[in-house]
Formats: C-alpha cells, sequence, structure tokens
C-alpha cells in the first residue's frame, strides 16, 4: 500500500477568478507562477497542489484548455510541487456556486446535454495525454459528491445514477491507461455510520480513500454542524486510518482546515488540524493557499462571504495572513 503522509499542500484557485470556470477560461500563467511561488516561499514544505479543472471551460476550447493544463503542471513543477487534478466538482453553494458537474448531467438522457459520450474528448486530452506524468500524484475524480440536502425522496432517487456515474468516469480514466492512482473526494457531514457508508459506496472503484475533515473550534464565529473537539478530531481521523486498513487502500485528506472570519480564530483551527494529520499519519491538502474571488478565500465586502468564512492562507496583498505561518507540528 502507497504510503501518502508526506503529503503537505494546498488547494489553489487564483486569485482573478470567481469560480473555477473563470480559471481556465481566463487562465493567467503568471498568476498562476506568482501566488504558487509565495506559496512555495512562505511555505518551503508545500510539496503537492490541488488543481481544480474545469469541464464547462473545455468544452468551449479543447486544444486550449489542454495547453493551459499542460501549463499548470509545468509551474508546478518549477516550485517542486506535484499535482492532485480534480477532473470534476460536485460541491455547489448558495452563496457564490464555483461550478462543475450537476445531477441532470449524470443521469443519461434527463435532458439533451446528457449523451453517452459527453466526457470522451475530456478524457482523452486531459487524462489520456498525462496518463503517466510523474507530475501528477493523484486524479481526484469528483469534489464532494453525494452532496445532497434534507430531500431523502431526491437523494434516495439520485444516489445510483451518482455512484454509476463517478464508477463510469474511474473506469474511463482506467481505460485510458492511468499509472497514478484515482479517487474520489469525499466530504465528511453525518455520523460516523453516514460518513463511512458514503466512502464504501465507491470502495471497489477507488486506489485511495480522499476525505475532507474539518477541526471546528469552539470559539469559531460560525458552528459547524458537527464540531468537533480535539478529541474528537484524533478520533474521527483514526476512524479513517481504519477505513485504509479495512481495504488495504491508503487515504490522504485533499481538503482540510475549516474558515472563519477571523484570522486569530482561523490560525487556531489551522493549528489543531496540521497536528492532528501528524498524530495520525495522513498527508493533508489545506484550503486554500490564497486569497481569491472564489468562494469562502476573501473578506467580507470583496465578495460574498458564505457559512465557512475565510479559508486563504495568504492575503490579497500576497503576504501571510496573521498567524498562519503553522504548517507543520
Amino acid at each position: 500500500m502507497n504510503d501518502f503522509s508526506y503529503v503537505k499542500g494546498f488547494n489553489y484557485q487564483p486569485s482573478y477568478a470567481y469560480n473555477s470556470y473563470e480559471a481556465w477560461r481566463f487562465f493567467d500563467a503568471d498568476v498562476f507562477d506568482r501566488e504558487i511561488g509565495l506559496g512555495k516561499k512562505y511555505f518551503p514544505e508545500m510539496n503537492t497542489l490541488r488543481i481544480w479543472l474545469s469541464y464547462d471551460a473545455f468544452r468551449y476550447e479543447e486544444d486550449r484548455q489542454a495547453e493551459n493544463f499542460e501549463t499548470a503542471l509545468g509551474i508546478c513543477e518549477k516550485y517542486d510541487c506535484k499535482a492532485i487534478v480534480c477532473l470534476f466538482n460536485c460541491w455547489h453553494d448558495a452563496t457564490m456556486d464555483n461550478g462543475g458537474i450537476y445531477h441532470p448531467q449524470m443521469i443519461p438522457g434527463s435532458i439533451w446535454c446528457s449523451n453517452e459520450n459527453m466526457f470522451d474528448s475530456y478524457i482523452e486530452k486531459m487524462v489520456k495525454t498525462h496518463k503517466d506524468d510523474k507530475r501528477i500524484l493523484i486524479w481526484d475524480i469528483c469534489n464532494e459528491p453525494y452532496s445532497y440536502g434534507d430531500n431523502k425522496v431526491y437523494s434516495d432517487f439520485m444516489e445510483p445514477y451518482e455512484t454509476a456515474w463517478l464508477k463510469k468516469i474511474f473506469d474511463m480514466c482506467k481505460s485510458a491507461g492511468v499509472t497514478q492512482p484515482c479517487g474520489i473526494s469525499s466530504f465528511e457531514l453525518g455520523t460516523y455510520e453516514e460518513r463511512m457508508e458514503r466512502h464504501e459506496r465507491f470502495a471497489d472503484f477507488t486506489d485511495i480513500f480522499l476525505i475532507h475533515p474539518y477541526y471546528y473550534n469552539s470559539d469559531m464565529d460560525v458552528i459547524g454542524p458537527n464540531a468537533l473537539s480535539p478529541e474528537g478530531f484524533d478520533k474521527l481521523l483514526e476512524e479513517y486510518n481504519e477505513l485504509s486498513k479495512k481495504y488495504n487502500k491508503p487515504v490522504l485528506t485533499t481538503e482540510t482546515c475549516w474558515g472563519s472570519r477571523d484570522s486569530s480564530i482561523r490560525a487556531e483551527i489551522v493549528k489543531q488540524t496540521v497536528c492532528a494529520h501528524k498524530r495520525a499519519n495522513i498527508g493533508f491538502i489545506a484550503h486554500a493557499l490564497h486569497w481569491s474571488f472564489v468562494a469562502d478565500l476573501h473578506d467580507e465586502g470583496e465578495a460574498p462571504v458564505g457559512y465557512p468564512g475565510n479559508l486563504a492562507f495568504i492575503t490579497r496583498d500576497d503576504k501571510i495572513r496573521e498567524g498562519h505561518e503553522v504548517f507543520s507540528c
């Protein structure tokens, strides 16, 4: 079983974009280079970046987006960082939606744009071309699937279609000959049984468990629905180590470090989160590297601010956010 405990890095969204579509439709290599370079300067232990692609931008200009992706990988390599490549996003937000894949596109024949071959060129040009690219550490098939609300009738209806779609994309990546592991980044809300069941839905078609454990400080300005004590967060990470042992598949955190509008509260959350991952011997990708117009990466008055607050480590003026020097224990 591969060991990914050495992974330390960030999710990255460029500052000029409001969502992943804009990040690639208006791709600016100079901004990518400068902001990732700042990350390496401020956090020299950074060795991995999670890059979110945009299927929407790809469909408008396939060849140009393939070139942009190659450029982005080159920038990651320049700063000695491997890339975790997120192919699709299913996290949607009422305050600032990031775009991505929507449920009707997962149901064959549900709408005119959900045809059987709609993802073929995306996998061909973005995945197969890089099937043995040493700059890519992991293919992340989808960010936070199964992100349902309280409508159980809908979730019961949708879950089989979403599971089938995830398996289809996994199989397409494998058919493309990828040599890197493929995983699916799952969110961590709910009871222990609900979290484990969510991962076990796709345990047979994933090479690695990609998790999103968030530690919620009891003093934070917005309390999360599954707020945890430090001891509870340690227990959560150990539960995932047990899941890893059960299926003999590695585990890696691809999103963590809950946000706050208050930088001092956020800094304490970061410290608790990073130290817990070290105790559990689990690698992590913090959210997120740099200030951005993308959801949850800015302050009041700059763009709408949602429930999680601000999760950026580097500020709009390219400085380390107060107290955020802590990146290792």
